[in-house]
């Protein structure tokens, strides 16, 4: 059974303000999605919409840790990885929903080969993300 939606859309506001108000020193970088198992925690996962026809591609088309401004996502992904021990996730996905590009972020801060798969194999993915 569907879970309901909590909030309708995700706001801008406040990293407009952050950006806009603080000095370039304080940098900040948004969580995607953290996956809960009873109120545990485990794992952390980033997401990428991109167009069905570069799913085989996407890693190459869309580069995340090499674009300079993502530099301060991969630092908290790579610390999140560390600190907290949870296994992260990067997951560039269709519009739909239907195909997926998973990766993961190593312990030294590199993400893994993407591996492209089905919404059904995505799903068994999550679904066996158990507590350590």
């Amino acid at each position: 059974m569907p879970v309901e939606k909590r909030v309708p859309y995700r706001s801008s506001f406040y990293g407009d303000w952050h950006r806009r108000t603080l000095p370039k020193y304080c940098r900040m970088s948004d969580a995607d999605w953290f996956e809960v198992r009873d109120e545990t925690i485990v794992a952390c996962i980033e997401t990428i919409v991109i167009p069905q026809m570069f799913i085989d591609e996407a890693q190459k088309i869309y580069p995340i840790f090499s674009q300079e401004d993502w530099k301060t996502k991969a630092l908290v992904l790579k610390e999140i990885h560390k600190k907290m021990n949870l296994p992260v996730l990067i997951v560039r996905h269709t519009s739909d929903c239907k195909r997926f590009a998973l990766s993961y972020v190593t312990p030294s801060g590199d993400e893994t080969e993407q591996q492209v798969m089905t919404e059904e194999a995505f799903q068994h993915v999550l679904v066996s993300l158990r507590h350590r």
